[in-house]
């Protein structure tokens, strides 16, 4: 080869670097580029009769300075960042919601249990009973107000599953068009580099949504895969997922693979990102605070209602429902039962709070598989044994749980929420003040010509349903005419003995619903009266006893006040909002510690690229000049040639 043809491969060489240089000077700033080389070599050599000659250098290709793990590493740090960021800002709205500032729900439950207080020191005014009625109402506006803020951030989860799912669908379709035009663009071994790099970017972006893994196949396509295994992008083809409502409650929007004709629900099993994000906050924060404002409200409702039904009301009335019971007229309430929408059988399950205190915020799964059936606890996980069911009602956790009718088949299923819905029903039941049932339900008096010391203990309603509201009267009997007292005979307004016993000082006498404590050394005859306590309007014995529930452990099994409560879910969405904060800046440095490993292999450096162009610039003058001068040795030949 001349020298001519051999500058001219270097001219050109030099060219192409350059060319690639300013290709990356150009790149420079743009998102997910990979710095590019032109990769040389010397041209095969000639062999003369004094050796091997050199022919020039010749581009093989334009790599593209990549590296996998480093990249996979970007990708991995930046669905971490894209959860932890996305659980922090909705923890935090809910955080705020529940904030116990002067107009929030403890505040509002401090109110009015200071204003019942105010009817315990002064029963009959008719202003401390209106009062307190102001007082309940707004508590229940407070219940209802925190409940609807709850139901806003749950729609807009369910929105922002959507869009974020919609995004999806468009990242893993330009994947896999990528993936199309890098199978059909190949020249050879040539890499398409621009194209990978499009394609490493989309990833990303798709790793901000959803966590992602990929694997190369061997024409240089991607394949993507989300949560435990679902391919999104094989090929040149793009699965797409879709919302859908969870099969047991319509309400709670679920992300579903499409395979097949029929979708297949994959929340449980997607983490990072975005998606990951909102599916951690709404098991983690969101679905247990409603659950657990649900609780505190279910509670308030029927701890109150209990204790209120006890007392007397001013009218000389028994105290009926003072707030309105979440599900029902009256307890026990009808929790909410809710069928999964591919059951076979024709069962009806009925559940109802047979307890209070033992009930918990959690939602709860009846299934029958294989012809056992099993009841687990949503929250911890928990399966709890069903013993005799279906063929008689069973009670755990404070619910009782019955077959009303109909058939479970295999594989049927339900969800029981024991409280649902009980803060957005919370209402004030009574409108007039004198139906506060402030005083005690009964009074009991000795007669005033009793010749013995016996005295009687103040009778209290054991049975509410039981009560008929009658008046009876004790009479003191010697029964073997001693002239001691050794039994007793209880008599109704008719003056018939209705029952009977040995008197022993200090025995309670429990009968229609009534009890009640004989004490002292009665004389044969003397008389003791247990009658309904009309006409009690100053009496505040009922009063007292409602407001004593402010601090009465009447929830989680007698673990918890209602202030508790409502405190412990305050301190653990905190907790949570805290760890999520910190939680963004350690995913935060350790993205920028993955995205400096990539640059420091596939950044452009601008003074790296400057220096090259020097180096490339003299390379090109070096090589015109040797062509020039090849020029000049050629011309002065043919000059002697011509002469």
């Amino acid at each position: 080869m001349s020298v001519l043809e051999t500058g001219v491969t270097g001219l050109l060489a030099a060219q192409r670097q350059l060319s690639v240089a300013s290709h990356n000077i150009a790149n420079a700033n743009t998102e997910g580029y990979s710095r590019q080389r032109a990769e040389l070599v010397t041209q095969q050599p000639q062999f003369q009769g004094y050796g091997f000659l050199g022919s020039g250098v010749t581009v093989t290709t334009i790599s593209r300075m990549y590296d996998q793990f480093a990249t996979r590493q970007v990708w991995s740090s930046t669905a971490a960042l894209g959860q932890s960021q996305q659980f922090n800002t909705l923890a935090a709205q809910v955080n705020d919601l529940l904030g116990t500032g002067d107009s929030g729900l403890p505040a509002a439950l401090q109110s009015f249990f200071d204003s019942v207080q105010g009817v315990a020191n002064d029963p009959a005014s008719r202003v401390t009973r209106q009062l307190m009625i102001g007082e309940a109402q707004t508590l229940a506006a407070q219940f209802r107000g925190v409940d609807s803020q709850l139901e806003a951030v749950t729609n807009n989860t369910n929105a922002m599953l959507g869009s974020v799912v919609g995004e999806v669908n468009n990242l893993t379709s330009s994947i896999a068009d990528i993936n199309r035009r890098i199978a059909s663009g190949s020249a050879g071994k040539h890499p398409p580099n621009d194209l990978y790099d499009q394609r490493d970017e989309l990833i990303r972006q798709l790793s901000e949504r959803v966590n992602v893994t990929t694997a190369a196949d061997s024409n240089g396509m991607v394949n993507v895969f989300i949560g435990s295994g679902q391919a999104v992008v094989i090929g040149g083809d793009a699965r797409s997922l879709a919302t859908v409502p969870n099969p047991t409650d319509s309400s709670r929007m679920e992300v579903a693979y499409m395979a097949g004709s029929a979708p297949v629900v994959i929340s449980s099993q997607l983490s990072g990102g975005s998606i990951g994000g909102v599916l951690a906050f709404r098991s983690q924060i969101l679905e247990p605070a409603r659950d657990t404002i649900n609780l505190m409200a279910f509670g308030v409702a029927a701890a109150f209602n209990a204790v209120h039904a006890e007392g007397m009301d001013m009218n000389g009335q028994p105290g009926g429902d003072f707030f309105r019971a979440p599900a029902t007229a009256g307890p026990p309430p009808t929790t909410e039962v809710r069928a999964h929408s591919r059951n076979l059988g024709d069962a009806a399950v009925v559940v109802t709070a047979s307890d209070v205190a033992a009930l918990t915020a959690s939602d709860y799964l009846l299934a029958r598989q294989g012809g056992s059936y099993t009841l687990t606890r949503q929250a911890d996980g928990a399966v709890l044994p069903l013993p005799g069911f279906p063929g008689a009602p069973v009670t755990v956790d404070g619910m009782t749980i019955a077959l009303d009718a109909g058939a479970m088949a295999d594989g049927d299923a339900f969800v029981i929420s024991p409280v649902a819905n009980a803060a957005r029903n919370f209402a004030v039941a009574i409108t007039d003040p004198d139906r506060i049932a402030a005083a005690g339900p009964l009074r009991s008096r000795v007669a005033l010509d009793n010749a013995g010391t016996g005295t009687v203990g103040q009778a209290t309603v054991s049975d509410p349903a039981a009560w008929s509201g009658e008046a009876y009267r004790l009479l003191a009997v010697d029964a073997d005419s001693d002239g001691v007292t050794d039994a007793w005979s209880l008599r109704d307004a008719t003056d018939t003995e209705v029952a009977t016993g040995a008197y022993v000082a200090g025995d309670t006498i429990e009968f229609g619903g009534l009890s009640f404590v004989i004490d002292g050394e009665p004389l044969p005859g003397d008389e003791f009266f247990v009658e309904p306590n009309s006409g009690g309007v100053s009496d505040n014995r009922n009063a007292l006893a409602l407001a004593g529930l402010q601090s009465a452990l009447v929830m989680n099994g007698g673990g918890a006040s209602f202030q508790s409560l409502y405190g412990n879910l305050v301190g653990d969405v905190g907790g949570k909002s805290l760890q999520a904060e910190v939680g963004v800046a350690v995913q935060t440095g350790l993205l920028e510690r993955a995205v400096d490993t990539r640059d420091a292999v596939s950044g452009v450096n601008l003074d790296e690229e400057a220096a090259d162009i020097m180096r490339y610039q003299l390379a090109y003058q070096a090589a015109a000049q040797l062509i020039s001068t090849a020029n000049s040795i050629f011309q002065t030949l043919i000059d002697v040639v011509r002469r």
